[in-house]
C-alpha cells in the first residue's frame, strides 16, 4: 500500500476557507511498515467454468477496500498474477475467456435507517482488462424494519451470445440480458408475467435456452405458494414453457429459511432440489425442457448420523456442482447453536441418480463449505482464509491433502481508515486501524514532526480535552453481546481510568460523544432498551446521566450550540439541553444530521433516480 495518510478536507457551502491557512506542507509518512507484509485478505470465493476457475477475496493492500483474483487452470496451477477486479459478490465466465463481475453496493440511510443496494457489472476480456465497467443494472429499497420484506437476491449465467441476469427485490423478479460488450440488449419482468410473488429463484442454461425455476407465491396469505419453473429463450426472454413443479402449504414459507436450486444433468434434463422451512429434508426430482416430470419427488434426511442431534439446525450454505466425469455434488453446510457445523456432500451420478452421501462435523465461523472445484468424482481445490491469507485447499471429500497460498506478497501494512484530531493550534493525533484488530496512534505537528512511538489504542476515535485524551471503543464479548466505554489517558498517555456505558447486543448498540467545555464530555448511546445522556468530566467520573427515550434508536448526534447548552439528536427528533442536562426546549421533528451554527440545520439524504442516486440537502432551522 502507499504508506502515507493523505488528509482530504471537502468544504461546501463556503468557497473561501483556505484563504485563512497557511498552505499544506508535503505529504509525509506517519505509519510504521511491518514486514514482510500481512495485507488483510478475507471472504475468498470460488467461480468456475468447466477447464478452469477463478479465486476472487476483499483485499486491503491498496489501504482500502479493493478486491483482487486469481486465474487457475483444471488442475489447480495459478495463470499468470494476482489482479484487481470490481467485486466478488458474483463472477460469471463468458465467451472467449470473458467474464462478467457483479458488485453489490450497499449505501446505508442513517437517518431513517434501511438503505439501497445497487448493482453494477463490469466486463473483463481474456487478458483481464476491463471491456465495460460500472454498468448499472439495478437499485433496490432496503427498508429499515424487515417485517413483511423478502429479501433480495441475484443470479448471474451465461448465454450463447452473452449473460443473463436475475435480480429479485421483495416479490419482483427482473431478467436482464446484457452482450459480450456489457450492452443491455433486453429487459424483461419475470414478476408482471406470472402475476404471481418470486420469493425465491434459481437460473441455469440448458443448450439452446435458459431454464428457471422460481418459488411463487399468490396472495397475502400464500394459499397458492407452489414451485414452477419456466423455460425461456435466451434471444426474447419469451416463455416457451410454464409448468407447475409442485404445491406447497403456507407454512413451507413464512415459517423458516428456503433454499431452492437447480442444475443442468444434461441440455434436456434437470435435476431440481429444494430444502423448504429448515426441515434439514432434501427433496429433489427430475424434469425435461417440455416441463415433463421424469422421476417421483425423492427425500434425503440431512440429520441422519449428526450431531448435535438434539438441537434445530438451520441451512447455511447450499452448492451444486459438477466433477469431471458429470456426476453431481451438492455441497451443504448447517449451521447448530455454538458454531458448531455439520457438512454434507451428496454425490449423483452423471443421470442425476444418488450414489452416496458423507457427513463432517466441526466448529467455528469459517468452518462452512465454499463452492468447490472438481478435479476427479472426489478430489476438489476450495479456496479459505487463514492468518489474513488467501489458500486453495486440496481436499479428498473432507480430507485435507495439500493447500498452495493463493494471494501475493508485498511489502506494506493494514493500516488503514485514518482519523485527524487537532490537539492545539499546532499540534495533532493522527489514529488508524492496523491489522484489522488493533488501533494506533501519533502525535503530529503542522512542520512534519512525527512522534518516535506509535501508541497503542483500544478505539480509533479520541477526543482532546486539556491534553487529557479520551479514546472510545466497542468490543464484542461473544458472537452477539458487547460493550462499549471509554479509556482516560493523561498528556504522557498513563491510563487514568477506563468505564463501560453500554453493554447487551452488540450489533444493537451505537454512541457518538461532544466535548461540552474544558472539564466536561457529553455521551449518547443507545440499545434496544432506549436512549441516555450521560455526562463525564475529563477524569472519567460521570457526573449525571438521563434517559432521553425508549425503543428502537437511530441517527444519535450531538452538535454544540453555545458556551452553556447543546443540541441533542436521535430518531427524528431534535432538543436543546443545558450542560447539566436540563431541557430547554420541546422535541422539534428535525432529522438533521448537520449543524451549521445559529441554529441551523442541514438535513443531507440519498435517494435513487431512475439510473443513479443523488444526494440531497435541505436546510432547516431548529424547529424543522
Amino acid at each position: 500500500m502507499k504508506n502515507i495518510v493523505s488528509f482530504i478536507l471537502i468544504f461546501f457551502l463556503t468557497g473561501n476557507l483556505f484563504s485563512q491557512y497557511k498552505p499544506l506542507v508535503p505529504d509525509f509518512r506517519i505509519n510504521e511498515d511491518n514486514y514482510p507484509a500481512t495485507f488483510i485478505q478475507r471472504n475468498p470465493k470460488l467461480f468456475s467454468n468447466d477447464n478452469k476457475f477463478i479465486v476472487s477475496w476483499g483485499d486491503d493492500r491498496n489501504g482500502d477496500k479493493s478486491y483482487y483474483a486469481q486465474f487457475f487452470d483444471s488442475s489447480g496451477k495459478p495463470i499468470g498474477r494476482n489482479f484487481k477486479v470490481n467485486s466478488n459478490y458474483d463472477i460469471c465466465f463468458g465467451n472467449n475467456n470473458q467474464f462478467i463481475s457483479i458488485k453489490k453496493d450497499y449505501v446505508s440511510n442513517n437517518i431513517s435507517g434501511g438503505g439501497s443496494i445497487g448493482y453494477f457489472a463490469s466486463i473483463y476480456d481474456s487478458t483481464n482488462k476491463v471491456i465495460a465497467d460500472n454498468i448499472s443494472l439495478d437499485f433496490v429499497s432496503v427498508p429499515w424494519c424487515g417485517f413483511g420484506y423478502l429479501g433480495n437476491d441475484t443470479k448471474t449465467i451465461k448465454t450463447r451470445n452473452g449473460y443473463l441476469f436475475g435480480s429479485r427485490d421483495n416479490s419482483k423478479l427482473i431478467l436482464q440480458r446484457l452482450d459480450n460488450k456489457g450492452n443491455i440488449t433486453n429487459k424483461f419482468n419475470f414478476s408482471d408475467s406470472l402475476n404471481l410473488s418470486v420469493i425465491s429463484f434459481d437460473m441455469v442454461s440448458l443448450g439452446e435456452a435458459q431454464f428457471l425455476t422460481a418459488w411463487v407465491g399468490n396472495g397475502a396469505t400464500y394459499d397458492t405458494t407452489k414451485i414452477v419453473a419456466t423455460i425461456f429463450d435466451e434471444d426474447t426472454l419469451k416463455k416457451s414453457t410454464l409448468f407447475d413443479i409442485k404445491n406447497l402449504n403456507g407454512n413451507d414459507f413464512i415459517n423458516g429459511k428456503n433454499t431452492l436450486k437447480n442444475i443442468a444433468v444434461n441440455d434436456s434434463v434437470v435435476l431440481i432440489f429444494d430444502i423448504l422451512n429448515d426441515s434439514l429434508r432434501l427433496n429433489y426430482t427430475k424434469y425435461n425442457i417440455k416441463g415433463e416430470r421424469l422421476t417421483l419427488d425423492s427425500v434425503i434426511d440431512l440429520t441422519n448420523n449428526s450431531e448435535p442431534t438434539e438441537q434445530q439446525g438451520s441451512v447455511n450454505s447450499f452448492e451444486l456442482v459438477k466433477t469431471p466425469n458429470k456426476n453431481i455434488v451438492a455441497f451443504i453446510s448447517i449451521r447448530y447453536l455454538g458454531y458448531k457445523y455439520v457438512n454434507k456432500i451428496i454425490v449423483f451420478d452423471e443421470h442425476g441418480d444418488f450414489l452416496d452421501i458423507y457427513s463432517q462435523q466441526t466448529e467455528g465461523a469459517n468452518s462452512y463449505l465454499r463452492k468447490p472445484f472438481f478435479t476427479t468424482d472426489k478430489d476438489y481445490l476450495m479456496c479459505n482464509q487463514s492468518a489474513h491469507d488467501i489458500y486453495l485447499f486440496e481436499k479428498n471429500m473432507f480430507n485435507t491433502q495439500d493447500s498452495l497460498k493463493v494471494n501475493d506478497d508485498e511489502i506494506g501494512s493494514n493500516d488503514i481508515e485514518p482519523v485527524v484530531v487537532p490537539i492545539n493550534n499546532s499540534k495533532y493525533l493522527v489514529t488508524w486501524q492496523s491489522e484489522g484488530k488493533s488501533y494506533f496512534g501519533k502525535i503530529v505537528d503542522e512542520n512534519n514532526d512525527v512522534a518516535k512511538n506509535q501508541i497503542l489504542l483500544e478505539g480509533k476515535n479520541t477526543l482532546v480535552i486539556n491534553n487529557v485524551f479520551v479514546n472510545f471503543w466497542k468490543k464484542k464479548l461473544n458472537e452477539d453481546t458487547g460493550l462499549s466505554g471509554f479509556t482516560v489517558y493523561d498528556s504522557d498517555w498513563n491510563e487514568i481510568k477506563k468505564d463501560t456505558f453500554q453493554t447487551g447486543d452488540y450489533y444493537q448498540q451505537d454512541f457518538t460523544f461532544q466535548k461540552l467545555s474544558n472539564y466536561l464530555f457529553l455521551i449518547i448511546t443507545g440499545n434496544t432498551e432506549g436512549t441516555k445522556l450521560i455526562l463525564y468530566n475529563i477524569l472519567g467520573n460521570k457526573e449525571k446521566e438521563k434517559i432521553i427515550s425508549t425503543g428502537h434508536f437511530y441517527n444519535l448526534r450531538l452538535f454544540e450550540n453555545d458556551n452553556n447548552t447543546v443540541w441533542v439528536g436521535w430518531n427524528n427528533n431534535l432538543q436543546l439541553f443545558d450542560f447539566t442536562l436540563n431541557t430547554l426546549s420541546t422535541i422539534y421533528n428535525n432529522p438533521s444530521n448537520v449543524s451549521l451554527g445559529n441554529n441551523k440545520f442541514m438535513h443531507t439524504f440519498e435517494r435513487n433516480l431512475t439510473v443513479g442516486r443523488e444526494l440531497v440537502g435541505t436546510l432547516l432551522n431548529e424547529k424543522g
